[in-house]
């Protein structure tokens, strides 16, 4: 079981550069996502926990392509499940989204409550693929997220280059 304890709103990234980002970034919990209805093409990374592995459902529409991931909120702080991050995990993430940015517009992270493992996955996107967000401000407004989810995505991109 993870960690947070209450829910988040959908959170809206604003970029902190001069320039347009990339791609929109949305990190959402498990609530945000069952009702959100994306605009423009957009690609869901979904991360499930061991405990929970059920896929949460999306709003039918034409604009999602969805990759579902399981691994559950561990860190060298606690261990929540059995199930870690491994170089296997971490690599599909990079690959699957390597693959699929170009036809995107925006991306979606979402876990259960939108606070450890979406934000770390989501910011080592960020800094993997220069999306147009300032990463230090992420960090900061995510002060709990997954450092070790955040290294391990790092370096499979970085591994995989």
């Amino acid at each position: 079981m993870e960690h947070e304890t209450e829910p988040r709103t959908e959170q809206r990234i604003e970029p902190q550069t001069e320039t347009k980002p990339l791609i929109e970034l949305l990190i959402m919990s498990r609530g945000d996502i069952s009702t959100y209805n994306p605009p423009v093409p957009t690609y869901v990374i979904q991360i499930s926990s061991s405990f929970d592995p059920a896929v949460d459902p999306l709003i039918d529409s034409e604009f999602y392509t969805r990759r579902h991931y399981i691994f559950d909120d561990n860190d060298h702080r606690f261990k929540a499940g059995p199930v870690f991050l491994d170089d296997h995990i971490a690599q599909a993430i990079v690959s699957d989204f390597q693959s699929n940015m170009a036809q995107v517009q925006a991306l979606i992270v979402q876990c259960s409550l939108g606070r450890n493992r979406s934000p770390a996955v989501a910011i080592a996107l960020n800094d993997l693929f220069s999306l147009g967000y300032d990463s230090e401000i992420l960090k900061k407004q995510y002060p709990v997220f997954n450092r070790a989810i955040y290294d391990k995505i790092i370096e499979a991109g970085n591994n995989g280059r």
